[in-house]
């Protein structure tokens, strides 16, 4: 079992793919490429052998991205507008999608079905290209780490007082002014998205309390040097999507 799953710590790669790229569609199709080609060249690199790639591609992914007839594309998943299917078709990978047909409430239905533990059922859909889709603007380092430590914060806090089926937590940098002691400083924004759906395709904002939102932005405002203001997103799906970007 010690074999069976093998972590590839890949972060500076894709960082220095994403260097000085700001478009979130870019950001998705680079995301999408290096994820096969960091596959790829591992198992080169090892000598091993491999006939399939599979992935979770949901149905909502591919309408999103305009893979079904009369759909128009509203934003390319990393898994279907991005995917280097080529670099898998040059290595011998068959592309298996056991899911692509379904909707999220079919998927759980299914994992019910399993027998699958409830807490993996019923865990928080997480966007593939993880928190560099959250990240608007230009990636850095830095900036990761600290939307690392507001998402780890945010959803501490919110998870354990509201029923959420997704929640969004999102870094704008540097586009306001704030105060430090007795200074002036341009610093990040905080944005808190919380909403509750059956299938991801329409989504309701999770109706958080006043006194909750000013307690959590006084944590994530303190304890994360840089970020002076928090906020909380009440737009549905539609028109807005779940994701920002």
């Amino acid at each position: 079992m010690e074999d069976s799953i093998r972590i590839i710590d890949a972060k500076t790669e894709f960082l220095s793919a994403l260097q000085n790229i700001s478009s979130s569609e870019d950001k998705r199709k680079i995301i999408g490429r290096k994820f096969i080609e960091v596959f790829v060249n591992y198992i080169k690199k090892n000598n091993l052998s491999f006939n399939y790639f599979a992935q979770g591609t949901i149905y909502p992914d591919i309408i999103e991205s305009g893979g079904t007839k009369g759909s128009k594309v509203i934003k390319a998943h990393h898994n279907v507008g991005g995917l280097a299917t080529e670099l898998l078709k040059e290595n011998n990978l068959t592309l298996i999608e056991p899911l692509k047909y379904l909707y999220k409430d079919d998927i759980r239905a299914l994992g019910k079905f399993l027998n699958l533990r409830e807490n993996i059922i019923m865990r928080q859909p997480f966007p593939g290209p993880g928190l560099a889709i959250r990240i608007i603007g230009i990636i850095t380092e830095d900036r990761l780490e600290r939307l690392q430590e507001a998402d780890y914060i945010v959803c501490q806090f919110l998870n354990s007082k509201y029923s959420i089926w997704q929640l969004v937590v999102i870094l704008i940098p540097e586009i306001t002014t704030g105060v430090v002691g007795d200074r002036g400083i341009l610093g990040d924004v905080i944005v808190i998205r919380a909403v509750n759906s059956v299938d991801g395709m329409t989504a309701t904002p999770v109706l958080i309390k006043s006194e909750d939102l000013i307690e959590l932005s006084s944590i994530v405002t303190n304890k994360i040097t840089g970020v002076v203001r928090l906020v909380y997103d009440y737009t549905g799906k539609p028109p807005g999507t779940i994701e920002w970007q």
